[in-house]
């Protein structure tokens, strides 16, 4: 075999062979068979580290697609099991979309199809991966905004609620305590003022019994003829049961003036009552109100729902970017939004561009399927 055919065997023209040859025909016939063999071996090494680099950016660029595919895949089962309820349902049906989604960047290029099938069938098969692409987006978007936009937002929520149902509880309890007080008090200031004027008729009755007791025992020690019973005796007793008598009217009369009394007491008691219950379901149509306040609040300006990071992020660029040039800040879930949608963008250009890297840099392809 010629070393013409040598050259040829390894890949290269004859224009490249006649080149080479060139250089060398100045050359004493002794070093022209050294010359083409070194030549022979450089271009040897050359396609070995061509080959190598190839490799290489096959792999990597593999790696990089499979790995954005496999977080892509993560992203829409997560998103797919919280919108039906089936985790087993979810999975299956993203595992086809994603094998479908890869499988039409791998297989559906120029490189793989026949021409005429490539050009009839790729209006469609845009269409399909533009589908696939666009449920990508919706799903990266769902889930970052799950977390971006006031991820916290249920549990400051439950804690506000707490705190209200605590506050109502305490202002409930110390209104009712209050009334009950009240009540309390009117019923022991009336039983008061009742014991002791009460006590003051009985003393008042015993005072004056006990002087006419005492002055009926004198005149029993006042004998005439062999008698005490004189008109004086007598006298002393009609005044004793008079006496008596007085006290019953003035006790019965004590008593009307005391169920009258008490009648009032529970009147107020009553009216009190109707106030306290007022007061009450007004207390309580207010915390109504703020509950109802507390449940339809989006917490959109309560940091207490917000992801810190995101936050402090805010605060960073609206101070330093946002308010300075347009005189207002972005609102946190602009910035979730546009946020979700630039990661899923890259997601899916990263799923794209590695494996149409793959595609051109395969094993086989290019100049190596040329050879």
């Amino acid at each position: 075999m010629s070393y013409q055919g040598k050259f040829t065997d390894t890949g290269l023209s004859d224009a490249g062979f006649r080149k080479k040859t060139q250089r060398t025909s100045s050359v004493s016939p002794e070093k022209d068979d050294l010359g083409i063999v070194d030549i022979i071996a450089d271009d040897l090494r050359l396609r070995r580290l061509t080959g190598r680099v190839r490799l290489v950016v096959y792999v990597f660029f593999a790696a990089a697609g499979v790995g954005a595919a496999l977080i892509s895949f993560m992203i829409e089962e997560n998103v797919f099991t919280h919108f039906t309820g089936q985790a087993r349902l979810a999975f299956w049906m993203v595992l086809v979309l994603e094998t479908a989604k890869v499988g039409g960047h791998v297989v559906y290029t120029p490189e793989n199809i026949a021409p005429s099938i490539y050009v009839r069938m790729l209006p469609a098969v845009r269409i399909f991966l533009a589908l696939l692409v666009g449920i990508s987006f919706v799903c990266t978007l769902a889930l970052l905004s799950l977390h971006l936009d006031r991820p916290r937002l249920e549990e400051t929520r439950a804690r506000d609620l707490a705190a209200l149902a605590d506050s109502r509880k305490t202002a409930e309890e110390g209104l009712i305590a209050a009334h009950s007080r009240s009540a309390e008090s009117l019923r022991n200031d009336f039983r008061r003022r009742t014991e002791t004027e009460r006590n003051i008729l009985l003393k008042n009755h015993q005072s004056r019994l006990g002087e006419l007791n005492r002055k009926l025992d004198r005149e029993m020690n006042n004998v005439v003829k062999n008698s005490f019973d004189g008109p004086r005796y007598k006298a002393f007793e009609q005044r004793i049961t008079a006496e008596n008598t007085a006290h019953a009217a003035e006790m019965a009369a004590f008593q009307r003036r005391v169920r009258s009394d008490e009648a009032a007491v529970e009147r107020r008691i009553r009216e009190r009552e109707i106030a306290h219950l007022k007061r009450l379901n007004s207390l309580r149509e207010e915390f109504r109100r703020r509950r109802n306040e507390i449940e339809q609040n989006d917490y959109a300006a309560d940091e207490r729902a917000s992801n810190p990071m995101l936050a402090a992020t805010l605060r960073t660029l609206n101070t330093g970017i946002f308010t300075p040039l347009t005189g207002s800040a972005m609102p946190e879930v602009i910035f979730a939004a546009l946020f979700s949608l630039a990661v899923a963008l890259a997601l899916e250009m990263a799923i794209f561009i590695c494996l149409r890297v793959v595609n051109l840099s395969a094993p086989g392809t290019g100049e190596g399927r040329a050879g």
